[in-house]
C-alpha cells in the first residue's frame, strides 16, 4: 500500500479520504508485524542474550550461511555474481569472507530490482516499501510478512534495551511520503 501514496486514486481522493487510506495502512501495518512469527521471534531473542559469545559467534556464522547460501540458490543477483567470484557460502568460516564480496550500491538495487526478488517467494505476497531518501533519493525494496515481523521483533528488542515496557508508548519520528514528490500546491500532509 506504501505505493498507493503516487496513485491516481489517491492524488485526486478528497483530504479526508487520504486520511482514511493513511489509517488504514496503519493499521494493516500494524497487523502484519505483529503476527505469530512475531512473538515466536520475541522469545528467541530473549533466548540468545543469554548465549555465550562463542555460541553467539557460532549462531552467528550458520545464520549468515544460511542467509548466503538461500541467496545463492534463489535470488538471481547474488546466483550471478557469487558464480563470477567464485564464492561459496558453504565455505565460509569467519563474516571476515564477507570482504571477497562488493559493496552493495543503491544504484545497482535500483537497476536490478527484479534480480533481488528470490525466485521461490509468491510475488503476490510481496509488499513494497521505501527508505526514506536521507541521502537524497529513496530505495524501493520489496518484504514479504516474515520480514516485516523480524524486523518488528528487533525493533521491540531494542525499544525493552532502552527500559519500554511492553504496550508502553512510544513515539517515532521518521518521513513517510505521504504528498507525491510532484504535488507542489497544499496540502503537504
Amino acid at each position: 500500500m506504501r505505493g498507493f501514496y503516487t496513485s491516481k486514486l489517491y492524488k485526486h481522493s478528497p483530504i479526508c479520504v487520504q486520511n482514511g487510506f493513511v489509517t488504514t495502512q496503519g493499521l494493516i501495518y500494524s497487523m502484519l508485524k505483529r503476527g505469530q512469527r512475531f512473538r515466536l521471534l520475541q522469545k528467541e531473542l530473549l533466548r540468545n542474550e543469554n548465549l555465550s559469545l562463542d555460541e553467539l559467534s557460532y549462531m552467528q556464522i550458520s545464520t549468515l550461511k544460511k542467509l548466503l547460501q538461500h541467496a545463492f540458490e534463489w535470488v538471481p543477483y547474488y546466483k550471478k555474481l557469487f558464480s563470477e567470484l567464485g564464492f561459496n557460502p558453504n565455505h565460509m568460516k569467519s563474516p571476515d569472507d564477507l570482504k571477497k564480496l562488493p559493496l552493495l550500491e543503491k544504484e545497482t538495487v535500483r537497476d536490478h530490482w527484479e534480480e533481488f526478488i528470490a525466485s521461490n517467494v509468491r510475488r503476490s505476497t510481496l509488499i513494497k516499501g521505501r527508505t526514506s531518501g536521507t541521502t537524497g533519493s529513496p530505495l524501493s525494496l520489496y518484504m514479504n510478512r516474515e520480514v516485516i515481523e523480524r524486523e518488528h521483533a528487533f525493533v521491540w528488542r531494542q525499544f525493552r534495551w532502552a527500559g519500554r515496557p511492553w504496550g508502553g508508548r512510544t513515539a517515532v519520528f521518521r518521513g513517510e511520503l505521504i504528498v507525491p514528490v510532484e504535488q507542489n500546491r497544499p496540502p503537504f500532509w
